[in-house]
């Protein structure tokens, strides 16, 4: 028998998009001069943008998550009404609301991304 001797062998993950993502902003940061006034009004309105295209998408999400089950209540044969043997009140809750959350979770982190390369292109911040 041969003796092998045995090393050990670091295993890491490559860059992901998220470390990349932080340092573009640090360096969108950089550009525009966060210290300065013009750069502190510009992220203020990056920041007001961000915050009102959230609460529009949070306001999206409280009305189909809350009006299913009132939609449910107002029309009752929904609750009696059985496709294979399975309510249809389950099958919208239950099934139905998975893909129109994960669309709108996409939905909403492409328009995120859109806005942050508006804001980065209109002030010719360098980009990756």
């Amino acid at each position: 028998m041969t003796d092998r001797t045995r090393s050990r062998v670091l295993v890491t993950h490559p860059r992901t998009v998220a470390v990349r993502r932080t340092r573009r902003a640090s360096q969108l940061a950089a550009h525009i001069g966060v210290d300065s006034p013009v750069g502190d009004v510009v992220l203020r309105s990056l920041m007001r943008a961000q915050l009102g295209l959230s609460l529009r998408y949070l306001l999206a999400l409280a009305l189909l998550l809350g009006g299913t089950p009132l939609v449910l209540v107002w029309v009752p044969a929904l609750s009696t009404t059985m496709v294979r043997g399975i309510p249809v009140a389950w099958l919208l809750l239950g099934a139905a609301m998975f893909p129109v959350l994960l669309f709108i979770a996409v939905r909403y982190v492409q328009q995120v991304e859109r806005l942050e390369r508006r804001f980065a292109h209109m002030f010719n911040a360098p980009q990756p």
